[in-house]
């Protein structure tokens, strides 16, 4: 029902099928071809945003991303900049859910950064029970120096249910 009313209301929808999502498929591309992973975290990130644009640009707007997924993303550009390069990118499903991506290496830095900020409601061993290794690799693992200073918000106990993991592949 959102993206009918969307399709009826939002003449950014149109301006994003017509103009934006060709010339981003292809950059994309491009990106994933040379193993480019910071351009694909962007233009990903970028698509996502976009979209939820449209969503509000629906008459009346559509809502899909909550508080937490809003804090999701400003904790993901906080995670990039005290880094100093992209070592995370996100895409929002139609819902509040967030896809966070990833390079191998990251990824003790990434769930560390999810655990102190986003605590789940069930200790991070029940949540990460499949992935023993990761598990010791996020408790390990050190945050990035500046990003509590960029990342101010305290600690959002239950604002994430589950994580999971997977990896590319079968």
């Amino acid at each position: 029902a959102g993206m009918q009313t969307s399709v009826k209301t939002s003449a950014l929808l149109a301006h994003r099928a017509a103009a934006v999502v060709p010339q981003r498929m292809e950059q994309m591309e491009a990106a994933y071809r040379a193993r480019d992973f910071p351009a694909v975290a962007e233009l990903m990130m970028k698509d996502s945003n976009q979209f939820h644009a449209t969503c509000l640009d629906t008459y009346p707007p559509v809502f899909y991303m909550n508080d937490a997924s809003r804090s999701v993303v400003r904790m993901v550009h906080a995670l990039n900049d005290a880094c100093g390069a992209t070592v995370c990118g996100y895409t929002f499903d139609a819902g509040p859910n967030a896809v966070l991506l990833t390079l191998k290496r990251h990824i003790p830095t990434v769930l560390g950064a999810i655990n102190v900020y986003f605590p789940p409601r069930r200790p991070i061993d029940e949540t990460l029970a499949n992935k023993p290794n990761l598990l010791a690799a996020a408790r390990a693992a050190s945050l990035p120096e500046g990003l509590t200073e960029r990342y101010p918000l305290p600690p959002q106990r239950d604002a994430v249910s589950y994580i999971y993991h997977t990896d590319v592949g079968p």
